[in-house]
C-alpha cells in the first residue's frame, strides 16, 4: 500500500515538473517570436545604422594615421622647446657660476 502511495506521489511530482518545463518553453517561444518580429520590423533601420557605422569607421581608418602624426609632431615640438629652454637655463647657470667664482677670486 505504501509503495503505491509513493509511486503516485512521484508520478504527480513528475507531472508538476513537466508542466513547469512546458509552460516555460511556451513563454520562451512567445518571447523569441516577439524578438524575431521586432528584428524583422527594425531590419531596414539596423541596416542603415550599420552602413553609417561602416562609413564612419572607414573615415577613422583614413584619419587615424594623420592624427597620430600630428600628435607625434606636437610632442616633438613640445619636447624640443623644453630641451632648448633647459639647455639655455643650464648654460646661463654655469656661466653665472663661473663669473661669480671669478669675481670672488678677484676680491
Amino acid at each position: 500500500m505504501v509503495f503505491y502511495v509513493l509511486i503516485s506521489v512521484v508520478f504527480i511530482a513528475e507531472l508538476v515538473i513537466a508542466w513547469a518545463v512546458i509552460s516555460h518553453f511556451i513563454k520562451w517561444g512567445k518571447t523569441f517570436r516577439e524578438v524575431s518580429n521586432f528584428l524583422e520590423e527594425a531590419r531596414p533601420q539596423i541596416k542603415s545604422i550599420a552602413e553609417t557605422n561602416r562609413k564612419i569607421s572607414e573615415q577613422l581608418v583614413e584619419l587615424a594615421p594623420i592624427w597620430v602624426d600630428n600628435v607625434k609632431n606636437a610632442f616633438t615640438n613640445f619636447a624640443l622647446k623644453n630641451i632648448k629652454s633647459l639647455l639655455v637655463s643650464s648654460l646661463c647657470f654655469v656661466i653665472g657660476k663661473k663669473i661669480g667664482n671669478k669675481m670672488l677670486k678677484n676680491k
